[in-house]
């Protein structure tokens, strides 16, 4: 039965990297198109253009909201590596418990 558990651990571990990798690319888009649009209002500031202060805000919220996520992909991470530990440390003890019981 550890040996299960230890699986389910190293499947959520898995499933946690992956949504930790597909919120790190939606960071990264959200971070360029930001820059990108940086750059057109700087390049629409030089012709005497105010920026759009609504996109302005919507771009950051984007941001903020994607690196929200990041941070909350690595809680989880963190927590299932710390269930994954716990069960090493139980087919350890358990292993140990079986080689003095056969001794």
């Amino acid at each position: 039965e550890p040996e299960k558990g230890g699986q389910r651990c190293i499947e959520r571990l898995r499933a946690c990297l992956k949504q930790l990798g597909e919120e790190i690319r939606h960071l990264g888009s959200s971070l360029l198109g930001l820059e990108q649009w940086a750059a057109s209002q700087q390049a629409a500031g030089a012709s005497g253009h105010l920026p759009d202060v609504d996109n302005v805000l919507k771009r950051f919220h984007l941001v903020a909201d994607s690196g929200a996520k990041v941070g909350a992909r690595f809680m989880e991470l963190e927590v299932a590596l710390h269930q994954q530990e716990v069960v090493q440390t139980v087919d350890l003890d358990s292993a140990a418990i079986a080689k003095a019981a056969d001794a």
